[in-house]
């Protein structure tokens, strides 16, 4: 490990749904307003499940990102083929910087250990 990095000051916003799961459309939708309001996304990350995407941007636009995403999301959530839109704030992202961690048993443990001795809570 050569260094850990954080940003703070982060919203996480999750679209959730069956319909999310393998359908571009609902992807090009949810990141399409985000660029068109000019909310710029710092990470991405999908469940296993694929029933839902999560993104973080800068706290300051987490409302309006939501906004944003139930307008572009408008009939999926008539439908309920999108279940919900939610924001979560206070987060931060942590990153773990090295050459050849993957190859290194054992990283991932401590990394997680320790967070967890700090009651850091991992939510994505």
């Amino acid at each position: 490990v050569k260094a850990i990095t954080t940003k703070s000051g982060l919203a996480m916003i999750t679209v959730q749904g069956k319909r999310v799961s393998g359908v571009p459309v609902v992807a090009a939708k949810v990141f399409g307003a985000l660029a068109d309001a000019n909310i710029e996304v710092f990470l991405i990350s999908q469940a296993s499940s694929e029933h839902n995407i999560s993104f973080a941007v800068k706290s300051q636009a987490g409302e309006h990102s939501v906004t944003a995403i139930r307008e572009a999301l408008t009939g999926e959530l008539a439908e309920q083929t999108i279940e919900d839109v939610h924001l979560r704030h206070a987060l931060s992202i942590v990153a773990v910087v090295g050459e050849g961690m993957q190859a290194t048993s054992g990283v991932v443990g401590k990394v997680f250990a320790s967070l967890g001795t700090s009651g850091v809570d991992v939510v994505a």
